[in-house]
């Protein structure tokens, strides 16, 4: 009994990690794919959320040049650095 629940908890551990491990593209076409069996609400609305995740860059829409532009009054500022004294 006990090398069976190591052996669930093991194939648990290598499907995380390949889920974790492969790319979002193919996570989400993964995702679609399990889409198409039946599944309780909560892992049906992850699974959805996961087959329309972002398109791979990993930015959230970062890449959409979506930047407030700088104010006047933001100037450069020099940097100090100070050594710690000798013992």
């Amino acid at each position: 009994m006990q090398n069976l629940i190591v052996g669930v908890i093991v194939l648990g551990c290598c499907v995380y990690a390949v889920w974790a491990l492969l790319p979002v593209p193919a996570r989400a076409a993964m995702a679609r794919g399990l889409l198409r069996a039946t599944w309780p609400a909560g892992i049906r609305g992850w699974l959805e959320r996961t087959a329309a995740g972002p398109s791979g860059c990993g930015c959230n829409g970062c890449d959409q040049g979506t930047k407030a532009p700088r104010s006047p009054h933001m100037t450069a500022q020099p940097i100090t650095i100070h050594r710690s004294p000798r013992r």
